[in-house]
Formats: structure tokens, C-alpha cells, sequence
């Protein structure tokens, strides 16, 4: 369909151009790697995943001079879209962060740290950049919607599946945006969202040619991580075989378990006081990798609103998970849990016991 005209849309692929050519790239430094792999792209020190259904179909699309305006061609605007929106993220909060002369109170006792850091507006150029990656990222998930809709309507279970598989992460994207949005952007979004809305005629995906897979491990160039899934060749002692790499297989998921975390804490950066001293609240931190404990100053934390409890949170949440760490404890100086992070599930706001009432009640 054509898009909407009561409202001036933008050139979709023009917005997208720089990830889409660093995701081409990425993909064709990988194409000898193994069929049945999962990518990692890292964008602005954040991860993009990528599985193999998604990493073929954007690889038969980015090879043609061309690419189509299908739906195929939605699956890699998605992917571009959340590694754009993850970087603009990460601009959006520096830009965001001002740091002014520190007025002490009266009867407050001087100290050494002369300035502190205030939430401050963003740019107006860094706001509309918000603003048009929630549109867009609107308007492509109301695109997927209706394909799947229409899939299941025609019986092609398998496409309408796959799709309500890949939507997740751009729709977790979109609630990030949608946070930082005032009432009037919220509707500019909106509108912007319903001119960009393009739902492709077809709702077919390119047949992708499977290649040998291998056993050996292969190497890429880029920022791309590989994840191989080693395929038994089919023989007559086959269950055998699968026998022995199960046990084999349980070996190393102990052997793991017991050292790769001793190797993280030797490797990973140990944050410090320091590193976060810009931050209102933070009274002391402890850095146990891959965890970080964080002590907050009890009254500070009581006196923000809701908003500022979590951007303090995803701030140092940002900056730990770019260094690798996989989980945060947020904690006042009296020990009561206030937040909580983890790489797998995002930040937790914890609600504090109510007065006079324990956590067991």
C-alpha cells in the first residue's frame, strides 16, 4: 500500500542506510560460517542478536542490487532499526546529562566534589531522532502484524510464527523510546507512524539455498560473534555417539561453570566509587564480576520521581554491560533492595516494604 499523506513521512531506507551497510557488511564477512549459527552485531557497545532464520533471510536480500520493497526487506529494516535505536539511546542519555556548580545547603559540611550532574531536556535535533525511530519502529511492527495476520488466515502457519518470533526484540526497542516521549511526541509519533506504514503486498520470504554445514570452526571478520550448534552426521552408531557427546557436553557445562567465572574476574573491569561518582545517590560500589552491588544514599533515592530512579539505574546498568558484567544490585544504605538488573531480563524497580510491615507479611 502507498503511505498515508496527511502527515510528511521520510525516506525509510535513507534513515536506515548506515546500519543497513554495516549489517551487509557483517553478514557477508560471515557467509562461510555455518548455517545453523546466531549472530551477535554490537552497536554503540550494545548487543544486536541475530538467529539463523532472520540471518538467512537478510543475506539473500542484501545480496541483490536492488532490494525489493517485500517483506524481506522488513526483516532487515527491523534489524537496522534496533541497532539504530540502541545507539540513540546511548546518545540520548549523554546528551542528557549536564553537569552544573554544586550548591551546598546550609549547615551542610564542604566537600571536594564541586559539581553534580542534572537531568537536562535533550537537544532538540537528539529528541527528533526519538522520534522518528519510534515511528518507524511503529509502523514496522504494525507491518509485521498484519502479515501475520493475513498469514494465519491462509494457512501459512510456519511464516506467521516465524514472524511473531522475530518481533520481540523491536518492540522492547519501542517501549525504551516511548519512555522518553512527552504527550505531543507522542502523538507526532503516531502520525508519523501511520505515513511511514507501507504494508508490502507480498507475504512471501526468499527460499534460502541451505550450504554444507562444517565442522570446523570459522572465523569472521568484524564485530560479530558466532554461536555454532555442531550437527552429528547421521550413521549407525549415531545414538551412541550422541550419548557420549551428551556426557561429554556435561563435562564442559560443569568444567564452565566452575571456571569461566574465576576467568571473568580476571579479566572484567573492576568498577569503583569513581567511575560513577557524577551520579546523585551513589554512596559506595562494590565490583564482584560478573556482579556489581551498588549502595545508594537513601534519602536521595527517596526524593526522586520514578523516572530518575530508573535513568540512574540504566546509566550505570549501560556502562557495566558494555564491560561485559551480566547483573546489578541496587541496594540503600540500610540494605533494602530498591533495583535490580540482570543482562537477560533489563532493569527491576522494587517497591520498597511498606512501613510497619515486612517483606514476609
Amino acid at each position: 500500500g502507498a503511505p498515508a499523506d496527511d502527515h510528511p513521512g521520510f525516506d525509510r531506507r535513507g534513515f536506515l542506510r548506515p546500519y543497513i551497510e554495516a549489517l551487509d557488511q557483517a553478514l557477508a564477512a560471515s557467509v562461510a560460517a555455518d548455517d545453523d549459527v546466531d549472530f551477535v552485531f554490537n552497536f554503540a557497545g550494545q548487543d544486536v542478536r541475530i538467529d539463523p532464520w532472520a540471518r538467512g533471510i537478510a543475506g539473500e536480500v542484501l545480496a541483490a542490487e536492488e532490494p525489493a520493497n517485500d517483506l524481506a526487506f522488513r526483516i532487515v529494516e527491523s534489524l537496522a532499526l534496533e541497532a539504530k535505536i540502541k545507539e540513540d539511546l546511548a546518545r540520548y542519555r549523554i546528551a542528557t546529562q549536564l553537569q552544573v556548580p554544586k550548591i551546598e545547603g546550609e549547615g551542610e559540611v564542604p566537600t571536594e566534589e564541586r559539581t553534580e550532574v542534572v537531568r537536562v531536556k535533550a537537544p532538540a535535533h537528539v529528541q527528533a531522532e526519538i522520534v522518528r525511530d519510534a515511528a518507524l519502529a511503529r509502523a514496522l511492527l504494525t507491518e509485521l502484524q498484519k502479515i501475520i495476520d493475513a498469514s494465519v488466515v491462509h494457512g501459512k502457519m510456519g511464516l506467521a510464527k516465524s514472524l511473531n518470533q522475530f518481533k520481540p526484540p523491536l518492540h522492547h526497542a519501542l517501549n525504551d523510546l516511548r519512555e522518553l516521549l512527552d504527550a505531543a511526541e507522542v502523538q507526532e509519533v503516531d502520525a508519523l507512524a501511520q505515513a511511514l506504514l507501507d504494508v508490502p503486498a507480498d507475504a512471501e520470504l526468499p527460499q534460502i539455498d541451505p550450504r554444507k554445514r562444517r565442522r570446523r570452526r570459522t572465523s569472521t571478520e568484524g564485530n560479530v560473534t558466532v554461536y555454532e550448534k555442531t550437527a552429528i552426521e547421521s550413521r549407525p552408531d549415531g545414538k551412541r555417539i550422541r550419548r557420549m557427546v551428551g556426557a561429554l557436553a556435561t563435562l564442559v557445562i560443569l568444567w564452565a561453570a566452575l571456571l569461566i567465572p574465576r576467568l571473568l574476574r580476571e579479566d572484567m573491569r573492576a568498577f569503583t566509587i569513581a567511575d560513577f561518582s557524577q551520579l546523585r545517590g551513589v554512596q559506595s560500589v562494590v565490583a564482584r564480576p560478573p556482579s556489581l552491588y551498588v549502595t545508594l544514599d537513601g534519602n536521595v533515592w527517596r526524593s526522586l520521581d520514578e523516572r530518575a530512579k530508573r535513568q540512574l539505574v540504566d546509566e550505570i546498568a549501560f556502562d557495566i554491560g558494555r564491560a561485559g558484567y551480566s547483573g546489578a544490585r541496587f541496594a540503600t544504605a540500610n540494605g533494602v533492595t530498591v533495583a535490580q538488573w540482570l543482562r537477560a531480563r533489563g532493569t527491576e524497580m522494587i517497591a520498597p516494604p511498606e512501613e510497619g510491615k515486612t517483606r514476609h507479611q
